[in-house]
């Protein structure tokens, strides 16, 4: 179905999808979706606005006239959807690893904190620590300063 530059620009769409993009707020999507539905429209595209929602959602904004020959390809709908599906299903991965990844972190936290011992006999645990390494290990994200200002405690666990 594609020629092999219309297979390597695919193969660039998809690649392009797969790097890590601006986090854009609704507002600023919409104004970038409507950008590219005008420079759409202007080049004469029809349905321009799903063209631009999909282009945009593949990072691909920014490379409108290197993707012009896969927009006026024939299938040019069934290209772009299935670019769109592939991108979907590579954010979709990346999303379950960060959610594993977070799990696996909170789980080492609560392991880190809860001391088991097997004569069912109290130990003392520092407080501070144990609040700052499961914190820290689960909810703050990169680039996040946690600062926890507790006098040194103990307590028995």
């Amino acid at each position: 179905m594609l020629d092999h530059d219309s297979a390597q620009l695919f193969k660039a769409l998809l690649a392009g999808s797969a790097t890590p993009g601006t986090v854009r707020s609704t507002r600023e999507q919409r104004a970038v979706v409507r950008a590219v539905t005008a420079s759409l429209e202007a080049a004469g595209f029809k349905d321009a606005r799903h063209k631009a929602d999909i282009l945009v959602q593949l990072q691909a904004q920014d490379q409108l006239e290197a993707y012009l020959p896969l927009l006026r390809h024939a299938q040019c709908e069934l290209i772009l959807d299935t670019a769109h599906s592939f991108g979907a299903i590579t954010s979709s991965t990346v999303n379950i690893n960060t959610a594993v990844d977070r799990v696996a972190k909170i789980v080492f936290a609560l392991k880190a904190f809860s001391r088991f011992d097997q004569a069912n006999a109290m130990v003392e645990a520092d407080l501070r620590d144990g609040i700052e390494t499961i914190t820290v290990h689960s909810v703050v994200g990169s680039g996040t300063t946690f600062r926890v200002y507790l006098p040194y405690t103990t307590a028995h666990a």
